[in-house]
């Protein structure tokens, strides 16, 4: 799946995503999640080892990209 132009853009002027992805080690996890033969296993494995610092920057995402809402609790809710 690729997202489309207007989510990369949402991306690329997000000041909190791209402060989160200057952490070498969430470059790392991003690198072997993309290299894995089954990415939706290293996916869980990469949530599972890296915990709510890894989930804040998925929560982040997925709110910046439009698929989540968040709500005033602080967390999210997919949309639609």
């Amino acid at each position: 799946m690729t997202l489309p132009d207007e989510a990369i853009m949402k991306i690329t002027t997000n000041e909190k995503l791209l402060n989160m992805l200057r952490d070498r080690r969430l470059q790392d996890v991003i690198r072997a999640i993309d290299g894995a033969p089954d990415r939706r296993r290293a996916l869980e494995q990469a949530r599972g080892r890296w915990g709510a610092d890894f989930q804040a920057f998925l929560d982040e995402m997925l709110v910046t990209v439009g698929v989540c809402t968040r709500r005033p609790d602080g967390t999210v809710e997919f949309v639609g």
